[in-house]
């Protein structure tokens, strides 16, 4: 996730099995990338659990730009935020 002035904050999904103590990091950055041919840039949150196997994802547009707002060579992956279905068994997005 990029907050600007240069700092980039990334974060992990875990998803903890409390009854065996299992954690396992969900790969959605990975997923989402997939999903795109070319280099490009997004902001991505998770809006929390929609079942017992699915969790809501929301893409934003992230334009490349420095501090003076001048664009960059990275374009955005997405015009306009959309949600997505991460399934959690197959790690992929059940709607894409």
């Amino acid at each position: 996730m990029d907050l600007g002035n240069g700092f980039h904050l990334e974060y992990e999904i875990l998803l903890i099995n409390p009854a065996t103590g299992q954690v396992n990091e969900l790969p959605i950055a990975a997923t989402i990338q997939k999903h795109f041919p070319k280099s490009c840039a997004w902001l991505d949150s998770s809006n929390g659990w929609l079942d017992d196997q699915r969790i809501s994802v929301e893409l934003k547009p992230n334009p490349d730009s420095d501090e003076e707002g001048n664009s960059g060579p990275t374009p955005s992956c997405v015009e306009k935020a959309t949600r997505f279905r991460f399934d959690v068994d197959s790690q992929e997005f059940d709607e894409w």
